[in-house]
């Protein structure tokens, strides 16, 4: 999240960890795609990933964009699916308000 100057900062602006998966929840897993047709996406909106007609992921969040590559946390179950679509190009976000 971004922080303005002398705003005070709380454990929760924090990441611990580094990297994409600096700001996932545990549990979840992070996974690099891209959606030639994604748009004005950012870290912190919620999305289903789908590929191939199917929703491989129900609750995804976008934590990070850099370039053409969006990484989304998703729950650990549904990762190797995701990743798998990735891999392939079949990857899509939906976007939830």
């Amino acid at each position: 999240q971004r922080v303005a100057a002398g705003e005070v900062l709380t454990e929760l602006d924090i990441a611990h960890a580094v990297g994409p998966a600096a700001l996932a929840e545990p549990g979840l897993v992070v996974v690099a795609l891209s959606d030639p047709l994604a748009r004005n996406v950012a870290a912190g909106q919620r999305v289903k990933v789908a590929a191939d007609g199917v929703v491989l992921a129900d609750q995804a969040e976008i934590t990070e964009v850099i370039d053409d590559v969006i990484f989304v946390a998703v729950p650990d179950r549904e990762a190797v699916a995701v990743a798998a679509a990735a891999q392939h190009g079949s990857a899509t976000l939906l976007y939830l308000p």
